[in-house]
């Protein structure tokens, strides 16, 4: 996966691919995020699509209330075909206490899902979510749960397609 011809700029979906005029897949960059909150950082990674990635630093405080609670990424999703999409994340666990975030996509089309892996100091995909067909747009919104996290790409892609196996 990757960037796509015709993109319109950052926190724009890029059409990864298309069925019948319909959208049958999307690429979010984590940089295009719309909204990106502290500690959240966008870094320079050249293993990442486009060589940019976000990251919640290894050594943020977890003891802010506020660390928890106001989600710091939002990305637009454009519309989803008909059928079940699956949401894909591309992230890099710095440790056991560094592996993991949370989830969701408002209004209401994927309820808070916590997103874990147990791969570190590796770049792969973990599967993030499953979204209903919507005409509307809607918003990925990604609350933190420790950190040493790092995020390059989000991926939907059709229900019965192979997990994304590149960046």
């Amino acid at each position: 996966l990757g960037l796509a011809a015709g993109l319109t700029g950052p926190g724009a979906a890029a059409d990864a691919g298309e069925v019948a005029g319909q959208i049958s897949s999307q690429v979010l960059e984590a940089e295009w995020a719309c909204r990106l909150e502290a500690p959240c950082l966008v870094i320079s990674n050249a293993a990442c699509s486009g060589g940019l990635a976000m990251t919640i630093p290894d050594g943020t405080t977890e003891d802010d209330p506020a660390f928890r609670q106001a989600p710091l990424l939002s990305l637009w999703i454009g519309p989803r075909p008909p059928g079940l999409t699956r949401l894909w994340a591309r992230v890099k666990w710095d440790n056991p206490c560094g592996n993991s975030f949370v989830c969701a996509v408002e209004p209401g089309i994927l309820k808070r899902t916590r997103v874990t892996g147990s791969l570190f100091q590796k770049w792969y995909w973990v599967l993030a979510g499953e979204l209903r067909e919507s005409d509307a747009p809607a918003v990925l919104q990604v609350w933190n749960r420790e950190d040493g996290i790092a995020i390059d790409q989000f991926a939907l892609l059709p229900a019965d397609d192979a997990p994304p196996s590149d960046a």
